[in-house]
């Protein structure tokens, strides 16, 4: 679940007229659609119409449209580049979860748990996500324990797969014009939201996804199994599901091999080397095998939201539709690897359009497979070679970035946009919050971040800067929203309260304390009796310009 706190969205340096606002949500919400039916309005043309492909050509040739499609996702690449630069120097968040995860990720490398126990009073900050991510993000925060030290891991990794898939395509092609294309593709798609520069497992997931599509070049079998298999290992150890995503390269590598032996052994190889490396981050003394099915069996009763799981399929179509395209004019001869790695990757991608219907999921989930779409993409245009095929090759490509820079790229320009608005343009208000942030909480080493409505929510996006200097997190919002969607009652919270086991809690200066909404159900995220208690027990201590301090009254803490 991404929400854009902070502006408004649709407003780029303030040159936007709100017709062209209201285009940017319509397309943010309808991009896939959308490319469905350009991609398919250019298929009927070039296919029914036999002149249009080398009248497209032509008119390519006179109008150097080839300037044009380098140009706009040129574009589109610096502006994502420099929203990335403006995330590091920005001193906060833009997501409820990636505060959690920087935080999380600094406990584990003092000793305590990745995924408390409630029963046992260790804390109410746990999520799903297994000790693989906390024990890589913790890395940077050896040396660098800030905000922007946190950010370091999912930056890296999103331009390390950038660069992996770059070096996968210049290998594949002499062509310059087809190396950088393919690799815009992917940036082009993923431009259109920000997990891909956050502190989830998704930038890692995506990086070993790219590496293992390079992997599938090497003449190295035994070599492609082993780093195929340990990524999709730690994958599974961040995401229970992660391993879906490295299905098609693992199908493809066995298809590759000529003898029914060599096919055991490599995907035996595989196998080991998976589970090896999905369990053995949890060989830590403060994680446990058991204490993270704790929370997947919590999540299990999420169930599925129609609307979301319908997002999410489209999404996927939208995904396939980009080599399905290709193939249809191109016509090539794949190889039976090839085949069977487009088979896998439409099986993978609907596998996971179920997963991502679960609420607080969504159709970014899809995007981690983007390294193999692309590379889908340019197995067809390197398998082409029919004398029947509408265009060529680098023709096919262009024409399909046409209709993806009119929707997804369109988007992504409007995304990017705003992000580096905010990131650069009032990164001096988020400074100042965050000092007054770093003041009270070396005044009181107990207190913990509370939260006061959702406009003001993202204020407290800064709390890891807190537990970098010594506080102790026991609550979370972002935890509690889905520990409360599963059905944890509802008592582990109130009694925070309730016995002033919190004894100080800092709250945004504005709005009323605990109203906050779920962004499961769209109700008060804490019951009525967590504020009763909170109004009874607490009062303000210390006021601050973005902060108040709230502590519970003596006679309650006696």
């Amino acid at each position: 679940m991404r929400v854009l706190h902070t502006g408004s969205l649709f407003e780029i340096g303030g040159f936007m007229v709100p017709l062209l606002k209201d285009a940017i949500q319509v397309m943010i919400h309808l991009h896939s659609y959308f490319l469905l039916a350009l991609l398919l309005v250019a298929l009927l043309c070039v296919r029914l119409v036999p002149k249009f492909g080398g009248a497209f050509t032509h008119w390519y040739g006179r109008l150097k449209a080839d300037i044009a499609v380098m140009g706009g996702a040129s574009l589109i690449c610096a502006l994502f580049a420099l929203s990335m630069v403006g995330y590091l120097l920005y001193p906060s968040y833009f997501d409820h979860a990636e505060p959690l995860m920087a935080a999380t990720s600094w406990l584990v490398m003092q000793g305590l748990p990745a995924h408390p126990l409630w029963a046992q009073g260790e804390g109410l900050y746990g999520v799903l996500y297994g000790p693989f991510l906390y024990e890589v993000l913790s890395l940077p925060l050896t040396l660098l324990p800030t905000i922007a030290g946190a950010k370091i891991v999912g930056l890296t990794f999103t331009a390390l797969a950038v660069v992996i898939q770059y070096t996968t395509f210049r290998k594949m092609f002499a062509d310059w014009r087809l190396q950088v294309l393919l690799t815009a593709l992917s940036v082009v798609v993923f431009a259109t939201d920000s997990y891909m520069i956050s502190e989830r497992p998704d930038p890692i997931i995506y990086m070993m996804g790219s590496l293992c599509i390079y992997a599938l070049l090497f003449n190295r079998p035994l070599a492609s199994a082993i780093i195929i298999g340990v990524s999709a290992g730690l994958a599974t150890n961040m995401k229970i599901h992660g391993f879906l995503y490295f299905l098609p390269a693992s199908v493809a590598l066995i298809a590759q091999q000529k003898s029914l032996a060599q096919r055991i052994r490599y995907g035996q190889t595989g196998i080991l080397c998976g589970l090896a490396a999905a369990l053995l981050p949890f060989a830590l003394p403060n994680t446990g095998l058991d204490r993270f099915a704790t929370y997947i069996l919590m999540a299990t009763r999420h169930g599925i939201d129609p609307v979301l799981f319908l997002d999410s399929l489209v999404t996927a179509v939208s995904l396939l539709a980009l080599p399905a395209f290709c193939y249809a004019i191109l016509r090539p001869r794949l190889t039976a690897s090839d085949t069977a790695f487009a088979w896998t990757l439409a099986g993978a991608l609907f596998a996971v359009s179920i997963i991502a219907g679960k609420p607080g999921a969504g159709p970014h989930h899809l995007l981690l497979f983007l390294p193999a779409v692309a590379f889908a993409v340019a197995r067809i245009l390197s398998a082409s070679g029919n004398a029947d095929a509408a265009m060529k090759p680098s023709g096919a490509l262009r024409l399909l970035f046409l209709p993806l820079l009119a929707t997804f790229g369109f988007t992504a320009l409007a995304i990017s946009g705003h992000y580096v608005r905010i990131f650069f343009g009032e990164a001096h208000i988020a400074q100042e919050r965050l000092v007054e942030l770093q003041n009270f909480s070396n005044q009181y080493p107990d207190a913990q971040m509370g939260v006061t409505d959702d406009a003001r929510y993202p204020e407290t996006f800064q709390f890891p800067a807190m537990v970098f200097s010594g506080n102790r997190l026991y609550f979370s919002v972002a935890a509690w929203m889905d520990l409360k969607q599963s059905g944890l009652d509802p008592h582990y919270a109130i009694d925070l309260v309730k016995q002033c086991r919190v004894r100080e809690w800092i709250l945004p200066s504005a709005g009323e304390p605990f109203t906050l909404l779920s962004w499961y159900t769209f109700q008060p995220l804490l019951p009525d009796a967590f504020r009763d208690n909170f109004r009874r027990n607490y009062s303000v201590v210390q006021k601050g310009e973005f902060f108040n301090v709230w502590s519970c009254a003596p006679k309650e803490r006696s």
